[in-house]
């Protein structure tokens, strides 16, 4: 079974709607039907409330809508992977590229597991893209 790294970018789109919604959420559909093993490195369920946070903070999405879909999110059955083994490799990526090691996490794991790093954030990915199995949500 192939193996995808998914980020906060990509989890968020499971509840909010907004561009490239669909793709992400083809991915978690193939995920559900174990056509495709996702997973992710621990820090995501650290990251996405934050993400979630600042929609409702905006006005951009409804509270009781982000608790609720953290929850559900919750049973997706979303592999984790501990961030502490990866971060010695993610610091030299982060600082050889000018990146943060949080992105850089993601893209360890991605190695790690011979899989990539789905992203919707088109910065990490015109960033790493060229050296890095990271892939824009956007080519799914």
């Amino acid at each position: 079974m192939n193996v995808s790294v998914v980020d906060a970018s990509v989890a968020a789109k499971w509840l909010v709607l907004e561009p490239f919604r669909e793709q992400a959420l083809d991915l978690l559909i193939r995920h559900l039907d174990r056509r495709l093993q996702l997973i992710a490195p621990d820090h995501l369920w650290v990251e996405l409330p934050r993400l979630l946070q600042r929609k409702v903070e905006r006005g951009q999405f409804p509270r009781d809508a982000a608790k609720e879909g953290l929850r559900a999110i919750a049973g997706f059955r979303i592999g984790t992977f501990e961030a502490q083994q990866l971060w010695e490799d993610a610091f030299e990526i982060a600082l050889d590229n000018r990146q943060t090691v949080y992105d850089a996490i993601y893209v360890v794991l991605a190695l790690h597991v011979s899989g990539e790093l789905i992203t919707a954030d088109q910065r990490l990915v015109n960033a790493l893209g060229d050296r890095f199995p990271v892939r824009w949500l956007g080519t799914i």
